[in-house]
């Protein structure tokens, strides 16, 4: 449980921690990229809780839509798919068309993203 706790805090967004060790003790937290379905997603002990959807065209990651279930918000876990997501964009050398209001908005609070951003303007996505 711990290992999973550690590995998520580098996806929490800044000035907040992913989860305390009371949270990491009570529940599991997952990151998935599921490319059958374009969507990153997010689990709390196996259930699917929130996403960010995605249409990828050739070197371009459209990022369309984030959700989370609204009795799960207020606790990171947008922020916490969008970093996931950017992250893996980031890593596979693409481009990110932030097409998401949220996620434009996480781009322009985190501007070592804003490098990711096809024309390079997050607001214009």
């Amino acid at each position: 449980m711990m290992a999973i706790a550690s590995r998520l805090r580098a996806y929490a967004p800044k000035g907040l921690r992913a989860f305390d060790s009371s949270v990491a003790d009570m529940s599991e937290t997952k990151l998935v990229k599921n490319e059958e379905k374009d969507l990153y997603e997010l689990h709390l002990d196996g259930d699917r809780i929130g996403f960010v959807d995605y249409h990828r065209d050739g070197e371009v990651i459209d990022l369309q839509h984030t959700e989370v279930d609204p009795e799960h918000g207020g606790h990171g876990y947008a922020a916490m798919l969008a970093d996931f997501a950017l992250r893996d964009i980031s890593e596979a050398g693409l481009m990110v068309k932030p097409t998401c209001p949220y996620i434009a908005g996480h781009i322009d609070k985190n501007p070592e993203f804003g490098s990711l951003v096809v024309g390079g303007d997050p607001a214009e996505g």
